[in-house]
């Protein structure tokens, strides 16, 4: 795996780069100013070796990830989880200011009427301030019978027995065995940088440019996400 060699590309300036041998799945990590500790684009490949996305993030943990956003799927959530990061806060898309337009699936943006944007989750390790959510902040009924979520026929890596595999607004393709506990992720894990406002462009199609945003907290970037 790289090691993460600095790299300035615009969006990840003061962030390392990390990608797998096959240069499929990879991630950034901030590392300089408020962007220290941010997991940021963590991407991982169904194309990869499925040891591949535990493997990278260890890594990430190892190297200092510390704070990350994902979408609200309680795949996504266990799947951090196990490597000691608690949700934070759970926010719509309708209270931030201005969000990254790589945060709403392309899917999404489309304008398909059957598909809405998901809710997004600040997740934090636990040794890194104080996190009093002690369960999962997503909704874990009937998530299998989301708008944009198929299933097709998978086997286990783990025990190798035969199970669905779920996949959802193609940001996440992935399955969790009832047989074994085995559970694999793959699509978009993490969502990139957001330090302030930004171009509203796809985000703007769905908040309204002048639209009334509910009587609750609002949040502006990604460091609003962990006030």
């Amino acid at each position: 795996m790289n090691d993460g060699t600095p790299k300035v590309d615009g969006r990840h300036t003061g962030c390392r780069l990390f990608v797998s041998k096959s240069g499929l799945t990879g991630f950034a990590l901030g590392t300089q100013g408020d962007r220290a500790g941010w997991l940021y684009d963590f991407f991982a490949s169904p194309r990869d070796e499925q040891h591949v996305v535990p493997q990278l993030m260890a890594l990430a943990v190892q190297e200092g990830a510390r704070r990350l956003v994902t979408y609200e799927h309680p795949f996504f959530e266990t799947f951090f989880s196990t490597f000691g990061f608690q949700t934070r806060v759970r926010a719509r898309l309708a209270q931030l200011n201005d969000p990254p337009p790589a945060w709403i699936p392309d899917i999404v943006a489309e304008g398909s009427t059957s598909n809405t944007c998901p809710d997004f989750l600040c997740m934090l390790r636990a040794d890194d301030g104080v996190v009093t959510a002690r369960s999962l902040a997503s909704d874990t009924t009937n998530f299998a019978s989301r708008p944009g979520t198929v299933f097709r026929e998978a086997r286990c890596a783990g025990c190798d027995g035969e199970l669905p595999r779920l996949q959802w607004l193609d940001v996440l393709d992935g399955y969790l065995c009832r047989g074994c506990g085995f559970l694999h992720v793959t699509g978009t894990l993490t969502l990139a940088p957001w330090d302030g406002p930004l171009a509203r462009s796809k985000a703007e199609r769905f908040t309204g440019s002048g639209a009334r945003r509910p009587d609750r907290t609002t949040f502006s970037s990604g460091l609003d996400l962990l006030q």
